[in-house]
């Protein structure tokens, strides 16, 4: 089997192009996901909480894998809840 010299250097530009690209397409895609895009407005429907005006209480279930009070994980959702 025999390797052409042109075949190795195509090779080899073409993976210098795409390490030295990755940052740039790694850029665009962190300020394409962090963009603002402009919310549609909907009219509210009868049975979304925007539509009744006022704002009543409801219930939240947390389930956790040790105690609430740990100082760790489970205390800062608890906390966070």
């Amino acid at each position: 089997m025999q390797v052409k010299v042109s075949d190795f250097l195509s090779s080899a530009s073409a993976f210098k192009v795409a390490k030295r690209s990755w940052p740039v397409a790694a850029l665009s895609l962190l300020l394409g996901a962090c963009s603002n895009p402009t919310p549609t407005a909907s009219p509210p429907t009868a049975g979304s909480p925007a539509a009744g005006g006022g704002s009543k209480d409801f219930a939240v279930g947390l389930v956790l894998v040790g105690p609430k009070n740990d100082k760790g994980w489970n205390q800062a959702h608890y906390d966070g809840v």
